[in-house]
């Protein structure tokens, strides 16, 4: 039976980086609350609800990847799931690090979390893909 190691570390990776993406985010959404409720220019106030949401929808999104590549890391036909889970992970985490950025909310801490982390997974999630394809081919 084939297994992926890189894709089994790279999953848990990625759920404990969902638990950082989500500290963060509510870390982000009050750190606004208090600069807009002092401030007189109120342009802005569409930009950090929109980076929050997708915040979320980025952590939701990688701590399902998380789960269903903990689960697949043994199983060669179910890793095309983990490809696009790594996919929707990191086009979410990228449009909230966007939008963050847009906001003036600048954390390394977002774009590792946001960005390098799904990149990771998906490229473990791909090699398994790619490996179990050309052992079946053969």
């Amino acid at each position: 039976m084939k297994r992926s190691h890189f894709l089994k570390y790279a999953s848990v990776l990625m759920m404990l980086s969902s638990i950082v993406q989500v500290i963060f985010g509510i870390m982000m959404i009050n750190l606004f609350v208090t600069a807009y409720s002092f401030s007189a220019d109120r342009t802005l106030l569409v930009v950090p609800p929109i980076a929050f949401g997708l915040v979320l929808l980025c952590a939701i999104s990688e701590m399902i990847g998380g789960f269903v590549g903990v689960l697949n890391w043994e199983e060669p036909l179910r890793s095309g799931r983990n490809v696009v889970w790594g996919a929707v992970s990191l086009v979410l985490g990228l449009a909230g690090n966007i939008m963050q950025y847009l906001a003036g909310y600048e954390v390394i801490v977002a774009w590792v979390t946001g960005g390098v982390v799904p990149l990771i997974f998906l490229i473990a999630a791909t090699i398994f893909f790619l490996s179990s394809r050309r052992k079946r081919a053969a």
